[in-house]
C-alpha cells in the first residue's frame, strides 16, 4: 500500500513540475502581449490571471 502511494506522489510531483513550467512560458507569452494592441480592460484581467498564477504557484 505505501509504495503506491509513494509512486503516485512521485508522479504527481512530476507533472506538477511539467505544469509550473507550461504556466511559465504562458506568463512570459502574456506578459510581451500585454501591449497597446490590447484593450485596457484586457490588460487588467491579464493581469489579474498572471498574479494569480504566481500566488497559486507560491503555495
Amino acid at each position: 500500500m505505501d509504495r503506491k502511494i509513494k509512486k503516485e506522489l512521485k508522479l504527481l510531483i512530476k507533472y506538477s513540475k511539467k505544469i509550473i513550467k507550461i504556466a511559465d512560458k504562458r506568463i512570459k507569452k502574456l506578459e510581451k502581449l500585454n501591449t497597446s494592441e490590447i484593450s485596457k480592460e484586457q490588460q487588467k484581467r491579464i493581469a489579474k490571471s498572471i498574479q494569480a498564477i504566481k500566488a497559486d504557484k507560491g503555495k
